[in-house]
């Protein structure tokens, strides 16, 4: 089976994320408009509203509210702000309970969440893009929503060969399926339109040393992954069949007690959000 024969056979796709692709684009041109980016947000109004909620809540209010969104924007800055569309965006795709992964309402998205603060500091100590290393951090799962849609496809069977023979997950479901979840998400963000630099590091995270590109980011997500399950956020029944690889360690050479600190900052954040969450639903 191929990543297209999965989508095209699954009744009910994830909603699109259109907003973030084009709103990566004009973060990355510094010749950007800031109205563009205000127009972009605005034309869905109900990220309008859950944006202004965050941004007045007391984690980035500074003593005074906004009802406007271009003043909220210039308030937070605009990487700000997209992280914020993205933590919505990520809410809507992950917070609902995933059965056949044996994961409860909320738990992929903290996972999500978790990985794409890893992936973000990493990025901030290789000096990469930060937005872009997030933002594969964050999706790097949409291939296990689509394939716990598949009406044939079930989940149950890969965590019993993972157990049985003790391989990884995806050899489990290329064995099973002759593709993997992660190939089937590169396939649908790529549907979506997002860039290369965040696709292909997800079709090749659990195998990292084959990127074809974007190979240092496919490292970095796959030791992010590692990480977030070393803190304990990989919910779900294989949440024990995480290895890093060696291959990843020795090409981002990130010295493993920093990779610790990764751990203590993804945790502290997720703290945050979830503190910033709760308080922008009083506002």
């Amino acid at each position: 089976m191929k990543a297209e024969d999965v989508l095209s056979q699954v009744e009910k796709l994830p909603p699109a994320p259109a907003v973030l692709p084009n709103l990566l684009n004009l973060l990355r041109d510094t010749n950007s408009d800031p109205g563009e980016i205000v127009g972009l947000i605005r034309l869905d109004p109900s990220l309008t509203a859950q944006v202004l909620r965050l941004s007045n809540s007391v984690y980035y209010a500074m003593g005074t509210t906004s009802c406007d969104l271009e003043e909220a924007v210039a308030r937070i800055g605009f990487r700000e702000v997209y992280k914020l569309v993205a933590m919505v965006c990520g809410q809507q795709l992950f917070n609902h309970a995933l059965r056949s992964l044996f994961m409860n309402e909320g738990e992929m998205w903290e996972y999500s969440l978790a990985t794409s603060f890893v992936m973000e500091q990493m990025a901030k100590d290789l000096g990469m893009d930060t937005t872009t290393c997030y933002t594969s951090g964050l999706l790097h799962s949409i291939g296990k929503l689509v394939i716990t849609a598949h009406p044939t496809m079930e989940y149950a069977k890969v965590f019993d060969v993972v157990e049985a023979r003790g391989i990884s997950i995806q050899q489990a479901e290329r064995e099973l399926w002759g593709v993997t979840s992660s190939e089937v998400g590169a396939t649908l963000l790529r549907k979506w339109k997002f860039r290369e630099e965040i696709v292909t590091p997800i079709e090749f995270q659990g195998n990292p040393a084959m990127a074809p590109s974007f190979r240092k980011q496919a490292c970095m997500l796959h030791l992010s992954i590692w990480t977030v399950a070393s803190l304990g956020l990989n919910y779900g029944r294989d949440a024990w069949a995480i290895e890093a690889s060696p291959y990843a360690m020795h090409h981002i050479g990130i010295p493993e007690e920093r990779m610790q600190t990764f751990l203590v900052n993804a945790h502290e954040k997720l703290a945050q959000v979830k503190e910033l969450l709760a308080k922008s639903e009083e506002v």
